[in-house]
C-alpha cells in the first residue's frame, strides 16, 4: 500500500513539475518557447516529410524517363512541393534559431540567478544559516541547467511525438508486428534509463556537503585575499585534498554507473538492430511483389529509420524526464520554502530621533545549539544615549547587538521600541533605522570608492557632496586622494587600473558607508580594529560630535574608546554582570576594573 502511495506521489510530482515548468517557460521566455515547439515539430517531423518528398521525385522521374511528354507535370510539381518544403524548414529553422540566441542566456542563468537571489533576500538569517537551506542552495546551483534542459526535453517529446504518430501510421499498414516489436524492445531500456538517471540523482544528492565543502576550499584557493595565506602556511596540498577527494569519489561511482549503462546499451543495440533489419527484408519483399513503388521503399525506409530513433529518443526524453524531475523538484523546494514563522506585513516609519529601546527578558540560541548565547537579560536604552558592550570573547556582545537590529529574532522575551514589539513590523522597515558597521563588514571591490561609501543608503540617489562629507569624518578623503582615480577608483586589483586599498582603508571606508547611512540608531562592533589607537580616537570623537541626539551602541575592546560612553554594559555568559559609567566601574573593582587595569598595564610597561 505505501509503494502505491509513494507511486502516486511521484507521478503527481511529475505532472505537476511539467505543468510547473510549461507555465515557467511561457513567463519568463515566451518567445523562445514558441520557438522550440515550431522548430522541434519542423525538426523531428521534417525529415519523414523530406523522405516523403524524395519518393515523389524518384517516380516522377522514373515516369518521365519512360514518357517524357505525359510525364513532365509530374516532375515540376515534385520540384515545386520540394522547394515549398525546403523553405518552410528553412524559416521555422531560421525562428528557431532567433528565439534560442534571444532567449538562451535568460534561461540558463539570469532568470535562475534572480529567482535564487530574491529567494534568499527574502529569508530571515536564521533561515539561510540552516544546513538544510544551504544544501537546497548548492542543489540548486548545480541543479539549475534543468530548467532549460527540462523546457527543451518537454518540447522534444512533443515533436517525437508528433514525427512518431506521422511515421507509424503507414507502416502500421504493411508490417504491423514488426513495428510493435520495436516498442517492446524499447521498454527495457525505458526501464534502465529512468534507473540510471535516478541513481545519478542519488549519487549527486549524497555528494552534497562534500560538493560544498570542496566547492568553497577551492574558492579559498583561487582567491588572491586568501591565496597568499595559503602559501605561506603551506596549505594548498591539504586543502586541495579536499577537491581531489571529491572528484575521485564522484569519478568512481559515475564511472561504474556508466560501464553498467554500456553494457546493456550494447545488448539494446543488437536486439534493436535485428528487428529494423527484419522490417527493412520485408518492404523489399513488398516491392519485389510490386506492391509498393520504388520511390516508396526509400520513403518507407526512412520511416523504419525514423520510428526506430524517435522510440529511443522517446525512451530517453521519458527517462530523461524522471531525473530532471528528481532535480526540479529540489529548484521548487527552495524556491517555494516558506518560513516557519509567517513575516509580519506592518511597516515602521522611519524615526526622525532616536526612539526608546527596551529589551524585556530576551533569550537567544544558535539552531542546532543548546548553549543559550543570550540568557535572559533586560535592558533598556534611552534615546540618544551612548551604550559601549564590553566583554570576554564569546561573551555574546555581537549576537546582542544583532538582536536589537533583528538580524535574528528572540527565541524568548521582547524587544520594544517606543513601547511597540519589533516583531510585529517587517525587518526591511527597521533595518532603515539603523546605521551598522561589523568588524566583519564587506568588501565591495567590484564598486569604486563613491559607491562603496553611498551603498550604505543605496536606496536613495548617489549624493557625492554626503560621500565627500562622510569620507572626511572617517578620515579617507587623504588617501582616496590618492587614489589615480580619486572618488572614481575601482577598490579591486582584478580591474584594469583598479587598486586594493590596506585593510585600515577599507575599514575607513566602510566607517565612511556608516556616516552616510546618517541613521538615527548606531551599531559599531569593533570596526576599527585595523586602525591605530590615534586614529580611532579622532573618528569617535567625531562619531561622538556629530551624532550627538542618535542613540550609539559600540562594542569595543579598547578602553580609550569605551570610556567615552555615557554606559558601559559588561556582558559574562548571555548575561549583564555591570553597568555604569567609567568611573562608576572602576570604583566597583570588579570584571570591568580588572580587564582595564590589565590593559592599561600593558600601555605603561
Amino acid at each position: 500500500m505505501a509503494n502505491k502511495n509513494n507511486k502516486k506521489t511521484s507521478q503527481s510530482s511529475v505532472i505537476q513539475n511539467i505543468i510547473w515548468l510549461i507555465k515557467f517557460n511561457f513567463k519568463y521566455v515566451p518567445l523562445m518557447t514558441v520557438a522550440r515547439i515550431l522548430g522541434t515539430i519542423n525538426s523531428y517531423g521534417g525529415r519523414l516529410l523530406s523522405a516523403f518528398v524524395l519518393g515523389l521525385i524518384i517516380d516522377s522521374s522514373t515516369k518521365f524517363s519512360v514518357d517524357p511528354q505525359n510525364n513532365f507535370n509530374l516532375v515540376i510539381n515534385a520540384i515545386i512541393i520540394y522547394g515549398i518544403y525546403y523553405l518552410t524548414v528553412e524559416i521555422i529553422s531560421s525562428i528557431r534559431n532567433y528565439g534560442e540566441n534571444i532567449s538562451s542566456f535568460q534561461i540558463s542563468y539570469a532568470i535562475p540567478q534572480t529567482l535564487l537571489h530574491e529567494k534568499l533576500n527574502s529569508l530571515s538569517t536564521k533561515t539561510l544559516e540552516s544546513p538544510n537551506i544551504q544544501n537546497l542552495i548548492t542543489r540548486f546551483n548545480e541543479n539549475k541547467h534543468v530548467l532549460s534542459q527540462g523546457s527543451r526535453n518537454i518540447v522534444s517529446t512533443i515533436g517525437i511525438c508528433f514525427a512518431l504518430i506521422a511515421a507509424l501510421i503507414p507502416l502500421l499498414v504493411y508490417i504491423p508486428y514488426t513495428v510493435l516489436l520495436l516498442f517492446v524492445v524499447a521498454i527495457p531500456n525505458i526501464l534502465v534509463n529512468r534507473k540510471v538517471f535516478a541513481k545519478m540523482w542519488s549519487i549527486d544528492k549524497n555528494l552534497t556537503v562534500l560538493s560544498r565543502k570542496a566547492g568553497n576550499l577551492m574558492y579559498l584557493i583561487t582567491s588572491p585575499e586568501s591565496l597568499k595565506e595559503i602559501r605561506l602556511i603551506q596549505a594548498y596540498s591539504f586543502l586541495r585534498k579536499f577537491f581531489d577527494t571529491y572528484i575521485q569519489t564522484r569519478n568512481k561511482l559515475y564511472n561504474k554507473l556508466y560501464l553498467q549503462w554500456s553494457a546493456y546499451d550494447l545488448l539494446n543495440i543488437i536486439l534493436k538492430g535485428s528487428v529494423i533489419l527484419y522490417a527493412l527484408y520485408q518492404i523489399i519483399i513488398l516491392a519485389q511483389q510490386g506492391v509498393i513503388s520504388v520511390g516508396q521503399v526509400v520513403f518507407y525506409l526512412s520511416a523504419i529509420t525514423i520510428v526506430s530513433e524517435h522510440i529511443d529518443s522517446l525512451s530517453v526524453s521519458v527517462s530523461d524526464f524522471y531525473g530532471v524531475n528528481l532535480r526540479l523538484s529540489e529548484i521548487r523546494e527552495l524556491l517555494n520554502w516558506k518560513e516557519a514563522v509567517t513575516k509580519p506585513q506592518k511597516k515602521m516609519e522611519a524615526f526622525k530621533t532616536s526612539p526608546l529601546i527596551q529589551l524585556k527578558n530576551i533569550s537567544f540560541k544558535y539552531p542546532g545549539s543548546s548553549q543559550h548565547i543570550v540568557d535572559n537579560l533586560s535592558l533598556e536604552i534611552k534615546p540618544g544615549e551612548k551604550i559601549a558592550i564590553v566583554g570576554e570573547n564569546g561573551a555574546g556582545k555581537t549576537t546582542l547587538v544583532k538582536l536589537i537590529a533583528n538580524i535574528y529574532p528572540v527565541d524568548r522575551g521582547e524587544i520594544l521600541v517606543d513601547n511597540q514589539n519589533i516583531n510585529q513590523f517587517t525587518p526591511e522597515s527597521w533595518y532603515q533605522n539603523f546605521g551598522v558597521l561589523y568588524q566583519d563588514f564587506n568588501h565591495y571591490g567590484d564598486l569604486n570608492v563613491s559607491e562603496n561609501i553611498a551603498i550604505g543608503k543605496i536606496t536613495e540617489k548617489i549624493d557625492k557632496k554626503r560621500v565627500i562629507e562622510a569620507a572626511q569624518k572617517a578620515d579617507a578623503e587623504k588617501f582616496i586622494m590618492n587614489f589615480s582615480g580619486k572618488y572614481n577608483q575601482i577598490l579591486s586589483e582584478r580591474y584594469e587600473g583598479g587598486t586594493r586599498p590596506s585593510t585600515g582603508q577599507w575599514q575607513k571606508i566602510a566607517i565612511a558607508r556608516f556616516f552616510y547611512r546618517n541613521a538615527p540608531i548606531l551599531i559599531l562592533d569593533e570596526p576599527t580594529a585595523a586602525i591605530d589607537a590615534v586614529a580611532e580616537s579622532e573618528i569617535f570623537d567625531r562619531i561622538y560630535s556629530s551624532v550627538q541626539e542618535k542613540t550609539v551602541i559600540i562594542i569595543s575592546h579598547r578602553f580609550s574608546t569605551v570610556r567615552k560612553a555615557d554606559r558601559i554594559i559588561v556582558l559574562d555568559g548571555g548575561k549583564i554582570v555591570e553597568e555604569g559609567s567609567h568611573a562608576e566601574l572602576i570604583a566597583k573593582n570588579g570584571k570591568y576594573a580588572n580587564a582595564f587595569n590589565i590593559q592599561a598595564k600593558g600601555y605603561t610597561q
